[in-house]
């Protein structure tokens, strides 16, 4: 299995490429593509890799900046974000963000995602747990094979997303972590969509924000 982490943008976004280089097909995908990315091109290209997914961990402007470019670059791929962010793709953003970050407006999602959704890349089983607080529709992406799971701007090394903006709720970000995350098991490795990764069992015992 291939797992990639690239940090693009200005806001240090982490940029997901899996991908199952032992199926014929060599089949991919992109989660949260915030910037150009450059050297996940270089590397689809020098490894012969075929992005099937470009996936929205959610709808904020500085995650899903570039799914135009990889969209329009990888034209048989299937855009997907949880049914509770889609609207999300047809907001009119802060100009100064969006001066910030770069990219394009967002095409429409080819296909929407709900809780307990799997996507298979191959031999690689993507499992979708929906974790709203920081947006309506932000998800978390489970691989149970691997032990590691992409958790977006849920949940971050001793942190957890911010709440105040569109969508937001802390009491539903607390939920979504307490009840749907914690309960996992302590050596499942957590990358969030901003800085370092985790397990969840650091998490549980010293993040501060679930120790109330």
């Amino acid at each position: 299995m291939v797992f990639k982490i690239y940090v693009e943008g200005p806001l240090q976004v982490n940029t997901f490429l899996v991908a199952d280089e032992n199926h014929p097909d060599k089949p991919a995908a992109i989660i949260d593509p915030a910037g150009k990315a450059k050297e996940m091109v270089k590397f689809i290209e020098e490894n012969g890799l075929k992005p099937v997914y470009i996936i929205n961990t959610h709808g904020h402007i500085d995650h899903i900046a570039y799914n135009r470019k990889f969209k329009e670059l990888y034209p048989e791929t299937e855009l997907l974000i949880h049914k509770e962010d889609e609207e999300m793709f047809g907001m009119k953003e802060d100009p100064a963000l969006v001066l910030l970050v770069g990219g394009a407006a967002s095409p429409k999602p080819d296909r929407l995602l709900f809780d307990g959704d799997v996507i298979e890349i191959g031999s690689i089983k993507l499992e979708i747990i929906h974790t709203p607080g920081h947006t309506k529709g932000g998800i978390c992406l489970l691989n149970r094979e691997a032990g590691w799971m992409i958790t977006g701007d849920t949940l971050f090394y001793s942190g957890i997303g911010r709440t105040d903006l569109h969508g937001g709720s802390y009491e539903d970000l607390i939920r979504s972590i307490r009840d749907k995350l914690m309960p996992l098991d302590d050596d499942i490795v957590i990358y969030p969509g901003h800085g370092e990764s985790s397990t969840i069992g650091e998490e549980r015992e010293n993040n501060p924000f679930l120790q109330l």
